[in-house]
């Protein structure tokens, strides 16, 4: 009888996952009639939370460019940004960072400015170790040491300017630094030569002597030229360059990127390669296709990860929309007693309610997390009641320490 049972388990299950195997490719099938018979320029922008994010940054780089008016710089959009202004006239509805490309001189100037009226900051500690916990736990102090003043973190591979009073409410500008190589000097040579550098970067390892190293580097190169010629591409310290090894076969050309030209996005406007199109050819031939990634965030889903390395992080869940009132009430508070927050709905009608209230969403719950949950105004963590928030933190934070 016991083995007639796990047999007949067995089959159930196996019939239950062909179901879900037969569902999955369904909803493919559906997507890509979708995508084959919609517009991908006619997308609708994204909204709550997402969106108001977007929104802060775009002030972001609005405040930066008026205060570094005076060192005329020009940054101009690159990457997801430039397919964005293209494709949308904006942000990419599920993208939410803003990514320049700079000259060599431009890059030089943000940090000299920066260095007057902001702070400059360089890891030091090893590049193989260096992930995105690390990250955060670096912005946090700096945050918190120095709020609302710009912060440059210099890194092996770009620049990333960042403002705000904590890892909860910051936001960030990318800087890719772009140079002139010499006439005459080949692809394939600079393909050899970045393999070089990457291995020799990997040796030394710890990012504030590689920073040196690459700046030595710069200078010792007679191919890297101070003065403009026909070739533009990506810096040594900017890691697009290296992604582009094997894969590369010519470079990208100073008569497409120059003069500049300037392109709506949003209510703003940005400076844009004078050729777009060629420019987003090089590396999105296919950028007013959809993506296959389409609709996913990649960095919620690093932050989701990481926080939890920073600062407490929550999951509040909830069921009934009577208790929705109580949800806004939890989140507001946690995010205000430094808590990373997010609200799990699974049910469309509820993740619409929260998502107008522009609260950070989720429909599966972030790992490595505390669990709250909402049911009937009443509040429960691990199993016990609590009528109090700030007693409900303090037991989050006691736990959160003691981990």
């Amino acid at each position: 009888m016991y083995i007639k049972n796990r047999i007949k388990n067995i089959i159930d299950y196996l019939n239950k996952s062909q179901q879900y195997k037969d569902r999955i490719r369904s909803l493919e099938n559906q997507l890509e009639w979708l995508k084959n018979h919609s517009d991908i320029t006619l997308l609708k922008p994204a909204t709550g939370y997402l969106r108001q994010e977007q929104l802060k940054i775009l002030k972001l780089a609005e405040d930066f460019f008026r205060d570094t008016s005076n060192l005329h710089i020009t940054p101009f959009l690159t990457g997801g940004n430039l397919i964005g202004a293209v494709r949308h006239k904006g942000f990419i509805p599920w993208d939410d960072d803003l990514d320049f490309a700079v000259t060599r001189e431009d890059n030089d100037k943000i940090i000299d400015f920066c260095h007057k009226y902001g702070v400059v900051d360089i890891y030091k500690g090893r590049w193989s170790e260096y992930s995105y916990g690390e990250i955060y736990r670096r912005q946090q102090k700096m945050l918190q040491k120095y709020p609302e003043k710009y912060i440059l973190d210099v890194w092996v591979d770009q620049l990333q300017l960042y403002k705000g009073t904590s890892v909860l409410d910051v936001c960030y500008l990318d800087f890719w630094p772009f140079d002139y190589y010499r006439e005459g000097y080949s692809i394939e040579e600079h393909m050899l030569y970045l393999q070089n550098v990457l291995k020799r970067i990997k040796r030394i390892d710890r990012v504030d002597k590689i920073i040196e190293f690459l700046r030595n580097e710069r200078k010792r190169n007679k191919n890297i030229s101070d003065k403009p010629t026909s070739i533009f591409f990506p810096g040594i310290d900017n890691h697009i360059g290296y992604g582009r090894i094997n894969k590369t076969k010519d470079w990208l050309y100073s008569k497409d990127i120059f003069p500049l030209r300037k392109v709506r996005y949003e209510n703003s406007v940005f400076f844009a390669p004078n050729n777009i199109e060629k420019y987003l050819d090089y590396d999105y031939p296919d950028y007013m296709n959809y993506p296959k990634e389409v609709g996913i965030n990649p960095h919620e889903v690093f932050k989701d990860l990481e926080m939890s390395m920073v600062i407490p992080t929550i999951n509040i869940f909830f069921n009934d929309r009577k208790d929705i009132e109580t949800v806004f009430k939890v989140y507001d508070y946690f995010e205000n007693s430094n808590i990373y927050s997010v609200v799990v709905c699974q049910r469309f009608e509820l993740y619409e309610l929260v998502n107008k209230k522009c609260l950070r969403i989720r429909k599966e719950r972030i790992s490595n997390s505390y669990d709250v949950y909402v049911r009937e105004k009443n509040l429960f963590f691990n199993r016990k009641a609590y009528s109090s928030l700030e007693t409900l933190v303090q037991s989050i934070k006691k736990q959160y320490v003691g981990r």
